[in-house]
């Protein structure tokens, strides 16, 4: 892709986020069952971190921070917590 400008640029990709944000939005019942299941495994106590997040969350399911941060949205199991407050 070529533009003449850099606000064409950024029109264009504003027009693709709105496109992947709606996507992530329509899969987002489809994704609220894998990460349910993830955090349901954590026991009460265990310690998340991010390397923890990056293996378990976006290394084996391929989890995105930003659909990450949509699924762990009102939620306050330990995993969910962590998502929020250091992400």
């Amino acid at each position: 892709m070529f533009f003449e400008t850099s606000e064409e640029f950024e029109q264009e990709l504003e027009v693709y986020i709105k496109k992947m944000q709606t996507i992530l939005i329509k899969q987002k019942s489809f994704l609220n069952g894998i990460y349910k299941s993830l955090i349901e495994s954590y026991e009460e106590g265990f310690e998340i971190t991010q390397d923890e997040i990056e293996t378990n969350f976006a290394g084996q399911y391929y989890f995105s921070e930003y659909e990450l941060r949509m699924l762990a949205q009102e939620k306050s199991d330990l995993a969910s917590k962590f998502i929020n407050n250091e992400m």
